[in-house]
């Protein structure tokens, strides 16, 4: 797993203020329906938490490239898919909700995420991944002996 263990206390620990606030949200909110700023912060947990997961990955050196991996393609469907909503729901709290022309602008954007995100992850399924090589990392030989190894001068 790409975690250690600092990393999973953070994250079960944050669930339990995050829930305390959108049940507080919920009970202050006026009209009782789900708030978008809870929505706001979740897509900001899971985007922080993909950017985590891809810079874990990029710190390994695996002898399959990254994009050959189904994990790759669903964390950039995701990826998509949560910062593309992240937007949309910024720009819904902020505009005037009366506005017909504004409303098909926002569901066109809305639609064009979506798809991307379902084209990135059926390329997910495309991906012929090996699988005794995905957790094989690239590693020098232990037996290799450079201390007889005795260059070419004459290269002139």
């Amino acid at each position: 797993m790409f975690l250690n263990k600092t990393v999973i206390r953070i994250l079960l620990f944050s669930i339990i203020p995050f829930v305390a606030y959108i049940i507080i949200d919920y009970f202050i909110d006026s009209n009782n329906s789900l708030p978008n700023d809870a929505s706001v912060i979740e897509f900001l947990i899971f985007i922080v938490i993909l950017i985590y997961f891809f810079f874990e990955k990029m710190k390994q050196n695996f002898i399959v490239p990254i994009y050959q991996t189904i994990n790759f393609w669903v964390c950039v469907g995701l990826f998509v898919y949560f910062t593309g909503s992240f937007f949309f729901l910024l720009l819904l709290s902020n505009v005037d909700k009366t506005d017909t022309h504004l409303k098909n602008e926002m569901k066109i954007i809305y639609s064009i995420v979506t798809i991307l995100k379902n084209i990135i992850l059926s390329l997910a399924l495309l991906v012929n991944e090996d699988k005794t090589d995905e957790f094989q990392e690239f590693q020098i030989p232990n037996e290799l002996d450079l201390d007889s190894f005795t260059p070419n001068n004459n290269l002139n």
